[in-house]
């Protein structure tokens, strides 16, 4: 006995109509689906990126400016994002970014500047004499995650569309 496979045309008015009627379920799903993926990349990002792997944490401050903003539907576009280095954490954009300038560092409120040098002795600076700080190295910790995690996130939205149509 062969195997039979049995297809089943839909003309295009039918297939245009359960399209539609299944379209907003889809946007849901995808939407929750991006939404998912964007708190694990959150998660991803403060756990190797910030803990070690780029930088070291300290304080936490950066860490905690990391999160996942909320999927919205943009037009056509379902729209996820995570963000990081606000508010008293903006120093992170410097990590991200690198630093464009040297600048000076010249004690104001303190009656000297102290600081361990590279070679690990401790340097006290009195004004007015002040110190030259090199830009800050490039050592991007937003950017790396997300390209590292693009596969898996273009993966888990095509299976949730699959899923979503096969319902």
């Amino acid at each position: 006995m062969a195997d039979t496979i049995k297809i089943t045309m839909l003309n295009d008015q039918e297939l245009i109509a359960k399209l539609r009627a299944k379209g907003p379920r889809i946007i849901a799903i995808l939407t929750a689906k991006m939404n998912a993926l964007m708190i694990q990349l959150e998660s991803y990002i403060k756990a190797n990126k910030l803990s070690g792997q780029v930088l070291q944490r300290r304080a936490g401050i950066l860490s905690g400016s990391v999160h996942a903003n909320p999927a919205a539907l943009e037009g056509t576009n379902i729209v996820g994002s995570v963000e990081g280095a606000g508010g008293p954490a903006w120093y992170g954009r410097l990590f991200e970014e690198g630093g464009s300038r040297f600048y000076t560092i010249m004690a104001v409120k303190a009656r000297a500047l102290a600081f361990i040098a590279g070679d690990g002795t401790k340097v006290f600076v009195r004004p007015p004499h002040a110190v030259v700080h090199p830009p800050a190295p490039l050592r991007p910790f937003m950017a790396p995650s997300l390209e590292e995690k693009t596969e898996d996130i273009k993966a888990g939205l095509q299976q949730s569309l699959q899923d979503g149509l096969n319902e």
